[in-house]
């Protein structure tokens, strides 16, 4: 207030030293530069941040270390120190597996941390190596990535022995076998063929013939000129040239570089280069030749149609004819050393003693067989001695040279394709139907390996976890694994009809249903279990006389949906006390059912029907698929992203909950059973003849090749790596690379 009585700018005030005006007020001219007792290093001493004269925070004076000590990090004085390591490198401990980082420590100097041991590794030791976790994996395991299995192969026979598909050709290194066969099978055993376990192979085609140069180097041939190589005992395998498109029979390796596979229409090829390039040899013959059999780099022999024995002595730069005496085709060989050989085939045996130079036949006298497709001359303490086997599960034995024969009991009355023994006892025999027989005594007794595990044919399968999956099919058959599919062992279901479909809630909780029951609860099977499949419950569902139910999807531990014959739907909202009639409004089979909420879902089945529920199936309504086509399974991903796949090679899309649904091209026309997403982009789908489809981008599908041709009736996947397909016969299959 001035002294006019008006208010007024009064006179100027002048600000302390160090401060400006700002905002009618004075502050300090300067800025804070670091924060109250914050320390920094500064050469070898140090500075604290304090409030300085100005009125800001700013660094202080720089203050010295004591003697023998010098500034490092935030500021701090301690002992003089120098770097062990180059900070974030790494190195293996010396005294365990176990890894250790190099990290700076509070004293500014870098040093090795504590030790971090490797993770346990199944089947396997954990070990360090240059800096990172590996392992060593044990006898009959390998290294795949960070994981020891039986092979590194992208699907595996979780029966080790194929059922229904023959083992064609046989080889031994020590006591481990290997095996071959349709399908591109590939089996092994480590321990003289008491157990097997499945490998894999390469292409899906019948291989016949398959021998190892060593433990780790093996070479097996079959159709359509096919190879294929592994230098890791089996675990994988890879295709090489042969330059032929003729069927390859067998395949002889001396060493690990050098190998002869003979083939149809007279067909020679043979390797120096352990397989980088494979040759044509001269063999003069335009008739099939079936097997052969090298001693050395040098000398072989090759057997074929009309009695035909072929002898090289250079290593097949010259094949020359020997004589048989006979016209029959001889389908098998093997030499003991240079002089000693046998052969086997229509109606005789043969043996030289002279390397070829003359051979004797024995008219093979066996009752009721005239043909044998493997030998093995037994050597050694028994040079007289020698093992035929063929059809019928026949299995002779010779004593004095092929003079005389007897017959073997064998247990089987399936085709036996080959013969190998380990020493002068013990033995094993392949052949069809993935039979596998073993002796200790020569072959006076013969066991049966095949394990018995999952003989039915399989309709459904669940994967709760990459450890854990169940599997249901015919004659109320349940398997479970808690092992990845190492084993799988028997569920008691309490029936004996078929079983088409099965849904788990978590570990323990889940249904499988499955066809009509005449015994109470009678109708449509509906099994449930709250232990894990400890212990199946019957629950009634309330259907009529031939109805079965072919799918279930639960939801949840209360809330499930079946579906089956004739348009029949079933739902249950109290973990199955009750299984609710739903009204379909069609009258087909409905072969498949998923819910993407606990109200909206599908139903797809015969003729092109689709049919969805917004209202938990009190209503359902008809979608538009324009295919007349039977569909087999839905998959709902989300609310509006929804897949079917059926008959025909169809596979059918919605973005829009099934408002339109679009036909989606696929490399395949067979008929598709089963689809399983684990998100919106990665997908399967697997059906008729082994056939199976993947999709990494939820719109383009690429075939994947599976070792089998049976029917893939189920399919589910844990995650995006680990799964399995079921299907005829007992088949398993599992993946633990996403199928690729």
């Amino acid at each position: 207030m001035q002294p006019s009585g008006c208010t007024d700018w009064g006179t100027p005030v002048s600000c302390p030293s160090g401060q400006i005006c700002s905002g009618g007020a004075c502050v300090p001219s300067c800025v804070d530069t670091c924060t109250v007792d914050d320390r920094r290093c500064n050469g070898s001493g140090y500075q604290v941040c304090a409030l300085q004269t100005s009125g800001c925070l700013d660094w202080g004076v720089v203050q010295t270390c004591p003697a023998g000590e010098t500034c490092r990090g935030a500021g701090v004085c301690s002992a003089v120190c120098t770097d062990a390591c180059t900070e974030g490198t790494r190195r293996c401990s010396a005294a365990t597996a176990a890894v250790e980082t190099c990290v700076r420590g509070f004293d500014g100097c870098t040093a090795w941390g504590a030790p971090a041991a490797c993770p346990v590794v199944a089947d396997g030791t954990p070990i360090c190596s240059g800096g990172a976790c590996s392992a060593t994996c044990d006898v009959g395991f390998v290294l795949c990535g960070t994981e020891c299995r039986r092979s590194c192969r992208p699907w595996l026979w979780q029966a080790a022995l194929p059922p229904y598909h023959d083992l064609r050709s046989m080889t031994a290194v020590g006591d481990t076998l290997w095996a071959v066969g349709d399908y591109g099978i590939v089996v092994r055993s480590d321990d003289a063929g008491a157990t097997w376990y499945n490998v894999g192979s390469g292409p899906r085609i019948t291989l016949r013939g398959v021998d190892f140069a060593d433990a780790t180097h093996g070479w097996a041939v079959g159709d359509a000129g096919g190879i294929i190589v592994t230098t890791d005992g089996g675990a994988t395998w890879s295709a090489q040239a042969s330059g032929t498109t003729q069927q390859l029979n067998a395949v002889s390796c001396a060493d690990a570089t050098h190998c002869w596979a003979v083939g149809n229409s007279g067909v020679i090829v043979a390797t120096a280069d352990a397989g980088f390039t494979w040759a044509p040899q001269a063999s003069g013959l335009t008739t099939n030749l079936y097997d052969v059999w090298f001693v050395s780099a040098t000398s072989g022999w090759a057997v074929g149609a009309s009695g035909r024995i072929l002898r090289t002595a250079n290593g097949g730069l010259v094949w020359l004819p020997q004589s048989s005496g006979l016209t029959y085709d001889i389908m098998s060989v093997h030499f003991i050393d240079a002089n000693n050989g046998w052969a086997v085939g229509y109606y005789y045996a043969y043996r030289t003693a002279d390397g070829g130079a003359t051979w004797s036949n024995y008219y093979l006298s066996l009752v009721g067989l005239t043909t044998y497709t493997g030998i093995w001359g037994h050597g050694g303490t028994t040079p007289l001695a020698a093992t035929i086997v063929g059809p019928g599960g026949r299995i002779g034995y010779t004593s004095n040279g092929g003079t005389t024969w007897a017959l073997r009991t064998s247990g089987t009355t399936n085709t036996l394709n080959d013969v190998v023994f380990l020493d002068a006892s013990r033995g094993a025999v392949v052949g069809q139907n993935g039979t596998a027989l073993s002796t200790a005594n020569v072959g006076a007794t013969w066991v049966d390996r095949r394990a018995p595990a999952t003989p039915r044919n399989l309709r459904g399968v669940h994967a709760i976890t990459p450890s854990a999956a169940r599997a249901v099919g015919y004659n109320g058959s349940i398997y479970a694994t808690a092992d990845g599919g190492a084993t799988w062992t028997a569920q008691t279901s309490g029936v004996t009809q078929n079983l088409w479909g099965i849904d788990m809630v978590g570990a323990t909780t889940g249904w499988a249903v499955g066809e009509y029951s005449s015994t109470a609860p009678t109708g449509a099977v509906i099994r449930k279990t709250t232990d894990g499949g400890t212990t199946w419950v019957a629950q009634n569902s309330a259907t009529v006389a031939s109805i079965a139910l072919y799918d279930v999807d639960a939801f949840d531990t209360l809330t499930a949906w079946a579906v089956g014959s004739s348009g029949t739907i079933r739902y249950t909202p109290d973990g199955g006390a009750t299984w609710q009639t739903e009204t379909s409004g069609v009258a087909v089979n409905l072969r498949g059912v998923n819910f993407a909420t606990a109200s909206l879902g599908w139903a797809v089945g015969a003729s092109g029907t689709i049919r969805t529920t917004t209202d938990a199936g009190v209503t359902w309504v008809a979608q538009t698929s324009g295919r007349t086509e039977e569909l087999w399974d839905v998959e709902a991903v989300s609310a509006t992203d929804v897949w079917v796949c059926g008959a025909g090679g169809i596979v059918l899309h919605t973005t829009n909950g099934g408002a339109n649904w679009s036909v989606v091209g696929t490399p395949s026309s067979a008929a598709f059973y089963a689809l399983d997403f684990t998100d919106a982009t990665h997908g399967w789908i697997a059906g008729a003849a082994g056939s199976a489809l993947r999709t990494t981008d939820g719109i383009n599908w690429n075939s994947l090749t599976l070792p089998t041709a049976q029917a893939l009736y189920g399919l589910s996947f844990a995650n995006g790596s680990v799964g399995w397909t079921a299907g005829d016969n007992g088949s398993i299959l599992a993946t633990r690379t996403g199928g690729e």
